[in-house]
C-alpha cells in the first residue's frame, strides 16, 4: 500500500503516516473524557440490542431505530454491530466508544493519503518535487479539520466514520485492482465490492461510490471501457447494490418511507439545495461558529435575497473549480469526490429533522482537502520562496485547525455543556431549548429548566414541552398547574395514552375523581390491552362510587394478566364491598 507514496519522497512514508495518525488522534484525545450526549442516550445507553447477541437478526430486518419502534429512513445495521462489539468490550464506559471513533478517524486520515496518492499517480500528476507533499498535506489537513468534530467527538457520529472508512477502502482497492493484472485483479475487485457492501450497511451515502467509480473510469480509463470492462469492473458492485436495496426495502417497508419535511413543495426542495450547498462550502472554507443544530428556514422564492446570495456562492465555487480543472483530470475528479457523496445530504425529503448537519461533510471534505492541497503544491512550485511558504503555511494551518478542534470537543463533553452551547448558538430554535431544559432538570436546576421549557413553548408549542413543564410543576407541588400544562399537551396530541393516564393520576390526587375517570377511559380506549390503565380506571371508578363498572374493568385486567396478584386481590375486595 505504500508503493504510491515512495516516489522520490524526502520524508519517509512511515513518518508521514505516523505524523498523520498522531495528529488525528491528538486533536481528539480530550474526547476520551466526554460522556454520552444527544442520541447516544437512546442508541447506546438505552438500546437493548447491544446487550443481546440474539438481536442480530432483528438488526438486519428493521430500521436503525427499530429497537424503540420508531419509523425512520435509516437502515444502518453496521452501526448497531459496532456498538454491540464496543459494548462487549467496554460496557457503558463512554471513553471506549470515543476511542472507537478516534481509531476510525485515524484510519480514515491514513486512507486519505493513500487514495490521494493513487489518484495523483493515475492522473500522471507526478509525486516528485513539491507535489510529493500533496497526499501528506491532504491527510493531515483532513485529520485536524474542525468540520469533523461532530462526526468524531460525538459517539453518534459512528455511521459517518465507519461508512467513510469502508468507502475509502473500497475505492483504494478498486484503484489497485485496475493497476494489477492476472489473478490479483479479481481478488482485489471482490474485496473492493465487499468493502462497498459493508459501507452501504453503515450509512446511505455509501451508494454514491458506484457513481464515483464510473466517473473515475470515465476520466482515467475511458479508452478501455467496453462490454467486457463493464462486466469485469462493475458486475459485483451492482450485485451488492441490489442486495442492499432488497435488505433496505424489506427492513423499512419502502425506499424512503418517512418524510419529515412533507410541508415543503417540490419547488422549495429544489430551491433550498443551493442555500444548503453554499453553507457547506462556507463551513469548509471557514469552519467557525460550529453548531450541532443549524437553523433551517426554507426559501420559497427565486427572488429571495438569501437564495440569490447562495446561488452566487455555489456558482462562484463551482465556476472557480471548473476553471482550475481545465485539462486537469485530477482537479475534476477531486471536485467529483466532494460533490457526489454530498448529494444525498441535499435531498431534503430524505434527511432527518434538521436537513443541515456538519457531519454530512465528513467524507465529501476529502475532495475539498485534495483540491486545497493541490493548490498548496502549486504555491510550493513558485520560485524562490514557494517551498518555504508551504512549510510555514501547512504547519500553521494545522495548529490553527487543531486548536479549534480541541476547543470544539469540549462543547460535546456532556448533556448540559452540549445543549448550553447549542441553545446559545441557535437561540430561536425550540429543540435545543427543550433539550437544555431536560439537561438542567436532570441536574436538579428546576427553575432554570422551567425557563427553557417556557421559551421552547413560546418558540413552537409542542406536547412534549408542555408535558415536561407540567412535570416540573408537579415536582414543585403545583398540581393545578400540572393539570393545566398536561391539558395543553393533550390539545396538541390527544392520542397520547400515557399523558391521559398521568393527568388522571394527578386529578385523583387532587380529588377530581370524575375528571380522572374521563382521562383513564380515554387512555383505555387508545390502548385497550394495557392492564395498568384498566387498573387505574377501576380505582377511579371506585372513588366515584361506580363500583360495578370498576369490577368490570378489574375482571378484564385479570383476564389480560392472571399473574398479577394485585389485580386479583383488588377484584375480590371490590366484590366483597359490592355485596
Amino acid at each position: 500500500m505504500a508503493s504510491d507514496m515512495q516516489i522520490n519522497l524526502k520524508i519517509p512514508f512511515a513518518l508521514q503516516a505516523g505524523i498523520t495518525a498522531l495528529a488525528a488522534s491528538a486533536v481528539y484525545f480530550n474526547t476520551l473524557f466526554n460522556f454520552f450526549v444527544y442520541d447516544d442516550l437512546y442508541q447506546v445507553v438505552n438500546n437493548p440490542w447491544l446487550r443481546d447477541p440474539g438481536a442480530i437478526g432483528e438488526i438486519f430486518t428493521t430500521g436503525a431505530w427499530g429497537f424503540n419502534e420508531t419509523e425512520t429512513n435509516y437502515y444502518r445495521p453496521m452501526m448497531h454491530l459496532i456498538y454491540m462489539l464496543t459494548y462487549a468490550i467496554f460496557k457503558l464506559e463512554p471513553w471506549g466508544y470515543h476511542l472507537v471513533n478516534i481509531v476510525f478517524h485515524t484510519l480514515n486520515s491514513f486512507l486519505v493519503m493513500l487514495v490521494a496518492a493513487g489518484i495523483m499517480n493515475k492522473a500522471d500528476y507526478g509525486l516528485s518535487g513539491p507535489q510529493v507533499y500533496v497526499p501528506f498535506s491532504a491527510g493531515i489537513i483532513f485529520a485536524v479539520h474542525p468540520i469533523h468534530t461532530e462526526a468524531v467527538a460525538w459517539i453518534g457520529g459512528i455511521p459517518d466514520l465507519s461508512f467513510s472508512f469502508f468507502f475509502l477502502l473500497a475505492f483504494y482497492l478498486y484503484m489497485q485492482a485496475g493497476n494489477r493484472k492476472g489473478l490479483s485483479e479479481p481478488k482485489l475487485m471482490a474485496a473492493s465490492a465487499g468493502s462497498f457492501f459493508i459501507a452501504t450497511l453503515c450509512k446511505e451515502p455509501a451508494v454514491t461510490l458506484v457513481v464515483l467509480i464510473l466517473l473515475y473510469d470515465w476520466l482515467f480509463n475511458r479508452f478501455e471501457m467496453g462490454i467486457s470492462f463493464f462486466a469485469r469492473r462493475y458486475a459485483l458492485f451492482f450485485l451488492m447494490l441490489l442486495v442492499y436495496f432488497v435488505l433496505r426495502w424489506n427492513a423499512l417497508d419502502g425506499f424512503s418511507p418517512v418524510n419529515k419535511h412533507a410541508d415543503l413543495t417540490l419547488l422549495q426542495s429544489l430551491l433550498n439545495i443551493f442555500p444548503l450547498f453554499a453553507k457547506y462550502v462556507c463551513l469548509l472554507l471557514l469552519p467557525v461558529n460550529l453548531n450541532a443544530w443549524h437553523a433551517f428556514h426554507p426559501l420559497d422564492s427565486f427572488w429571495d435575497p438569501s437564495f440569490l446570495l447562495s446561488l452566487g456562492v455555489a456558482a462562484s465555487f463551482l465556476g472557480s473549480s471548473l476553471y482550475a480543472s481545465r485539462a486537469n483530470k485530477l482537479v475534476i475528479f477531486s471536485l467529483c469526490f466532494f460533490l457526489v457523496p454530498l448529494l444525498p445530504a441535499l435531498y431534503i425529503p430524505g434527511t432527518g429533522e434538521n436537513p443541515f448537519a456538519e457531519r454530512y461533510l465528513y467524507l465529501p471534505s476529502f475532495g475539498f482537502v485534495l483540491i486545497f492541497s493541490l493548490l498548496l503544491g502549486k504555491i510550493a512550485a513558485i520560485p524562490p520562496y514557494g517551498k518555504r511558504i508551504l512549510f510555514c503555511l501547512v504547519p500553521a494551518l494545522c495548529v490553527l485547525y487543531g486548536v479549534q478542534t480541541i476547543c470544539r470537543n469540549f462543547d460535546w463533553k456532556d448533556e448540559l455543556t452540549f445543549w448550553t452551547d447549542t441553545a446559545a448558538k441557535s437561540p430561536a430554535e425550540p429543540l435545543p431549548r427543550y433539550n437544555l431544559g431536560a439537561a438542567l432538570e436532570s441536574e436538579g436546576r428546576l427553575d432554570e429548566a422551567m425557563e427553557q421549557y417556557q421559551t421552547a413553548i413560546a418558540l413552537q408549542p409542542a406536547s412534549i414541552a408542555h408535558k415536561a413543564l407540567g412535570r416540573l410543576h408537579y415536582l414543585k407541588g403545583q398540581k393545578n398547574e400540572t393539570v393545566r400544562e398536561y391539558a395543553r399537551a393533550l390539545e396538541l396530541d390527544p392520542a397520547d395514552s400515557e399523558l391521559h393516564n398521568e393527568i388522571g393520576i394527578v386529578l385523583m390526587e387532587t380529588g377530581s375523581h370524575g375528571r380522572a375517570v374521563e382521562h383513564f377511559m380515554k387512555a383505555v380506549e387508545l390502548v385497550p390491552d394495557n392492564v395498568e390503565l384498566r387498573y387505574n380506571l377501576a380505582m377511579a371508578l371506585r372513588k366515584s362510587n361506580r363500583v360495578p363498572e370498576a369490577i368490570d374493568q378489574l375482571r378484564i385486567a385479570v383476564q389480560l394478566d392472571p399473574s398479577r396478584a394485585v389485580f386479583t386481590a383488588a377484584l375480590q375486595k371490590l366484590m366483597e364491598e359490592a355485596r
